[in-house]
């Protein structure tokens, strides 16, 4: 019934226009993905709001996402580089039988 009732709907319009909106030079709105991967990636001038504190997975604790002190962040990545670098420095081992 619910599948029939979305099938009724219009679709919606989706943007055709790529725009970015700075509110007191302190906010940045876009939804440019070009924009987007340029404001995330490493060494950007750009920090995160307090909106990041939002996507915690356990209330109170911070993730390597959701950490909005700079510091602490690059701390974190240091920490996982290792693991997520695609080197072969981890085996996995498993006897035959």
């Amino acid at each position: 019934m619910f599948a029939q009732l979305l099938e009724q709907l219009p679709a919606p319009e989706l943007p055709t226009k790529r725009t970015a909106f700075k509110h007191a030079n302190l906010i940045i709105v876009t939804s440019d993905p070009e924009i987007i991967y340029r404001m995330s990636r490493v060494r950007s001038p750009y920090t995160k709001s307090d909106w990041y504190r939002g996507i915690r997975l356990q209330p109170g604790h911070d993730n390597v996402f959701s950490t909005v002190d700079e510091k602490a962040h690059t701390q974190r990545r240091a920490q996982m580089a290792m693991g997520v670098s695609g080197l072969p420095h981890l085996q996995l081992n498993v006897p035959d039988k």
